[in-house]
């Protein structure tokens, strides 16, 4: 199985990698002149279909963030990753089990399916002809109306039958590209309780494809995750530090194939 990572969150999985005791950092610093990258190298199957660049892969860098800096730091990234899904609470392969969640704040790892913010709270507004215009309006009137379950909103969603998780491919694909630093947002609807998962569109990954890493948010309904779970009044808000999918390596071949015959 190949991890194919679309989001990273690298000032914050440093932040916690660094505080395991085994923790390490050697930074090789090999700043490009130029600030795009045009050359053609050999290309890495590993890390192209993980999302992550390395010196042996080269591609036409899509604008100026892709330096050898960035190139080399962005290997060393998977490792933490890694590391950190080792102790957190959960597992890529299951989804949240909030049950056995105790703690105000903690480190998990999960499988999740969602669903995009604002077509979410669209659906909520026609299920219960009440406009909800935000998250937070959503939480007061879920919270206050005790005859409302979380179960009964899932189950009235029609979810089911839409083609992928609602997200708009081209707003995430131009968002990245701005030097605002704007926000998206999923909500978890397999977990047995509100969950919202709070994106930033500068830590998407983009490094060979924008229409491709864009499409894992809008097509995709499961993915997993690594990220910090906090709770208020049995609500939970989930900072994701990575997301991804996983593939197989037959799927993994088939994808590399592809790229290159474009």
């Amino acid at each position: 199985m190949v991890r194919y990572f679309s989001y990273i969150d690298e000032q914050t999985i440093n932040s916690f990698y660094n505080q395991l005791d085994t923790a390490y950092d050697l930074e090789r610093k090999n700043k490009s002149v130029n600030k795009s990258i045009t050359g053609e190298i050999k290309i890495s199957l590993k890390n192209i279909i993980l999302g992550l660049l390395d010196s042996e892969l080269g591609i036409i860098s899509e604008e100026s963030r892709g330096t050898y800096e960035e190139r080399e730091r962005s290997v060393k990234i998977e490792y933490k990753i890694m590391e950190l899904i080792k102790i957190a609470k959960g597992s890529e392969n299951k989804k949240i089990d909030i049950d056995d969640l105790k703690n105000k704040r903690q480190l998990i790892c999960s499988t999740v399916k969602v669903i995009d913010c604002n077509k979410f709270l669209e659906y909520v507004s026609n299920i219960y002809k009440k406009r909800i215009k935000d998250y937070n309006e959503f939480l007061e009137f879920y919270i206050f109306n005790k005859n409302i379950t979380w179960n009964d909103i899932v189950d009235n969603l029609t979810y089911e039958n839409m083609f992928g998780s609602g997200v708009d491919i081209l707003k995430i694909m131009d968002n990245w590209y701005q030097k605002d630093d704007n926000l998206f947002s999923f909500i978890v609807i397999d977990s047995g309780c509100p969950i919202i998962i709070d994106m930033s569109y500068k830590k998407i990954t983009m490094p060979h494809s924008s229409m491709r890493s864009a499409g894992f948010f809008g097509h995709f309904i499961e993915f997993n995750v690594i990220g910090i779970l906090t709770e208020t009044n049995n609500c939970f808000f989930l900072k994701p530090l990575a997301l991804w999918n996983l593939i197989d390596d037959e799927e993994a071949e088939h994808q590399i194939s592809h790229i290159y015959k474009q």
